[in-house]
């Protein structure tokens, strides 16, 4: 018969014709199938020379196992630190001589605070107050992850005046703390010379202290560039890199923190500072009273061990440390109170003993 379809002229052919077209099917599905296996182990066997790859030539196998809180760790993690035993005798002269003979230059300051925490606008207010302002600088990173990465791993494509972005991490130019005593030489011998201080905010997130080699290198660098026995100091005698640790009240920090990451008006997320004459980015920030909840419980609790855990890591490693308080700052009980947290941070970051106590 002709036609578009085809006619069976008995029951036999009719079944030859099934088995056949059910043959075909059937060997197509299962072809299909032992690709879709074969895809899967491509992908995973990816993912597992890309992790090599990562650990082997970026170096995030520096990367340690999760840390916890608790005395027996905090004990051993300084026993590591200490053991790196990384001293620098003579480290680079342009980080600790100015431009002219004689000259100190511009201090080599790291400013240690948890985000939400004020540390931009103390930042800017002791560059100002000193006569030259230097940019605020998140130079390691603006959050847990990235401040981890970059500890982790080399980076590439970073332009420090932009602010970091996302996949473009900071390159190390150095391990052993070597990326932080080049940055503070080119700060202070090229961008800003006449500056009385000069460097970058660290966020005091505990997690890089505790899991990757390359922050506990840095911190044990800090502490043997002051140590007595590493005979390196600036040309008036003072340490070369220190450290200014300023805390804000942690129920503040969760509440400010919980603000930023989940209030919203209208399609506006509420972003983290302001510009100048900004009003609409100011009526955001005015959202109203916070409710506190058993996650800002959490928040609060775990701020407090890590927070006390570093401030006691900066004093087992005798790093030069000034801590002052955000609260005391901008919202002293009596004006006299910030008047003389204002000065004793002041007299920190320059070196100097010129302003009233």
């Amino acid at each position: 018969m002709t036609g578009k379809r085809r006619i069976t002229s008995n029951k036999s052919e009719a079944l030859a014709l099934e088995h056949k077209t059910k043959g075909y099917f059937g060997a197509r599905s299962r072809t299909t199938t032992c690709r879709t296996y074969v895809r899967i182990f491509a992908v995973i066997l990816v993912l597992f020379a890309t992790s090599l790859f990562q650990t082997y030539i970026f170096g995030v196998g520096v990367v340690k196992t999760k840390y916890t809180y608790d005395d027996a760790s905090y004990k051993k993690l300084i026993a590591e630190i200490v053991s790196y035993n990384t001293t620098y005798k003579r480290p680079p002269e342009c980080l600790t001589k100015g431009s002219k003979d004689g000259d100190t230059g511009p201090m080599n300051v790291i400013l240690f605070s948890l985000g939400r925490s004020g540390s931009t606008v103390t930042w800017q207010v002791l560059s100002n107050l000193t006569g030259v302002e230097t940019p605020a600088t998140e130079y390691v990173g603006r959050s847990t992850h990235e401040v981890k990465q970059f500890f982790g791993k080399e980076a590439k494509n970073h332009d420090r005046k932009k602010g970091m972005k996302k996949g473009h991490w900071l390159k190390h130019n150095g391990k052993n703390g070597k990326w932080m005593m080049k940055y503070m030489c080119g700060l202070r011998t090229k961008e800003f010379p006449n500056a009385k201080f000069v460097g970058f905010k660290w966020k005091s997130f505990w997690e890089p202290f505790a899991e990757t080699v390359e922050a506990q290198r840095t911190l044990q660098l800090i502490s043997s560039l002051a140590s007595d026995t590493a005979s390196v100091t600036m040309v008036d005698g003072s340490a070369p890199i220190r450290i200014l640790r300023s805390r804000r009240n942690l129920l503040d920090v969760c509440l400010s923190k919980k603000k930023h990451e989940n209030d919203y008006s209208g399609e506006h997320r509420v972003n983290a500072h302001c510009m100048k004459g900004d009003e609409d980015c100011l009526n955001l920030h005015d959202t109203g009273l916070q409710e506190f909840s058993r996650k800002d419980e959490q928040c609060l609790y775990n701020y407090w061990k890590t927070e006390n855990h570093l401030d006691q890591l900066l004093r087992d490693l005798n790093i030069p440390v000034e801590f002052v308080s955000y609260d005391v700052l901008y919202y002293p009980e009596k004006i006299s109170d910030g008047e003389k947290e204002w000065n004793r941070a002041l007299n920190f970051v320059t070196g100097r003993d010129d302003y009233n106590k």
